[in-house]
């Protein structure tokens, strides 16, 4: 038997990174665009360092799916060296959703070495190449991500109509806003 930990909070929370990191370009994709929307979503993580594969991957400006499941495939293969299970999920979309499964027995320090050992393989492999990808498959014009959020909150009633962007950024946000699936998809897109 074994314990399962779901990572879509953290998905959730790369996805709310996401969020503050977007600003408006133009919606003609251009390689110059391209290369904007990387800039702009690797603004929304200062201070990270890109490994010489995601440097690889993220010079032209655009994430393939191919190497999309390359990134994850080195932080499955690294957690699962450190003696992770994962479960990889793909949506509808083509995005990764990923569960970790622990043996009952571990301590809570075991447990938790564990999840330092995954954060630890994250380095130099998915987060920043996912969200560039996930910025392309949710946002394929490159609108304002933080306007699209409101006006997806307001569309679904989640927030008054007069509810704007500086009530958002303020952050004092009732739990139902915070949990919206606005954060992940302001665009609606749905699968092709």
């Amino acid at each position: 038997m074994t314990d399962r930990t779901s990572w879509a909070g953290a998905l959730h929370a790369s996805a709310l990174l996401l969020a503050v990191s977007v600003v408006m370009t133009g919606c003609t994709h251009t390689e110059s665009d391209a290369s904007s929307r990387t800039d702009r979503v690797l603004q929304g993580f200062p201070g990270w360092e890109l490994s010489d594969f995601q440097t690889g991957v993220l010079e032209d400006g655009v994430v393939s799916q191919a190497e999309y499941d390359e990134a994850f495939s080195l932080w499955v293969a690294c957690v699962e060296g450190r003696g992770l299970h994962v479960e990889m999920v793909r949506d509808s979309l083509g995005l990764y959703t990923q569960s970790f499964s622990y043996p009952k027995d571990l301590t809570p320090r075991e447990v938790e070495a564990l999840r330092d050992a995954s954060d630890e393989c994250e380095d130099g492999t998915f987060p920043l190449v996912d969200a560039v990808y996930r910025d392309q498959v949710l946002n394929p014009q490159s609108l304002d991500w933080i306007d699209g959020v409101v006006a997806c909150l307001v569309d679904e009633g989640t927030v008054a109509s007069d509810f704007d962007r500086d009530d958002y950024l303020r952050g004092d946000l009732p739990e139902d806003v915070l949990w919206s699936s606005c954060h992940e998809n302001p665009f609606g897109v749905a699968p092709s």
